[in-house]
């Protein structure tokens, strides 16, 4: 079916695309692909619409720590200024840099873990569709 009103002399097209799988289309759970330009809002593009639903209630979302912090730049003055309260220690040896690495590895998680927040899997900063529907949508889709 036609998902894109042709201008002028051009044809309507298919541009647009839903997919289902066939063991998708089997379980009942979702209902037939929609198309309809009404529901577009006067775009040349049609609306495409289908519903889902599972036949169990969606498992609660926890975001995880990961590794790392979301670095906030306005902070610069802070963080340079605890970075120059540490000691810097003295190389001479393979065993003397590798003890100096391991101790700014554990400086700088210090540091940052003073000033900034952590990372949560999924990020999805900056991204204002995101809501707590989208998260319960993923979760369910990574738990299955």
């Amino acid at each position: 079916m036609a998902t894109q009103k042709g201008e002028h002399r051009q044809r309507d097209s298919i541009i647009d695309l839903a997919l289902l799988n066939d063991l998708a289309i089997c379980t009942g759970w979702f209902s037939p692909v929609s198309i309809s330009f009404p529901d577009s809002l006067g775009s040349d593009h049609a609306a495409i619409s289908i519903n889902w639903t599972p036949p169990y209630d969606l498992l609660p979302y926890v975001p995880q720590l990961l590794p790392g912090f979301i670095i906030d730049d306005s902070l610069v003055s802070s963080w340079t200024k605890d970075f120059a309260l540490l000691p810097t220690p003295a190389i001479s040896s393979l065993l003397s840099l590798t003890a100096a690495a391991d101790a700014l590895d554990t400086d700088i998680y210090a540091v940052s873990g003073k000033l900034f927040k952590r990372h949560h899997t999924p990020d999805f900063q900056g991204l204002h569709w995101w809501n707590l529907h989208c998260e319960a949508a993923l979760s369910a889709v990574s738990s299955t």
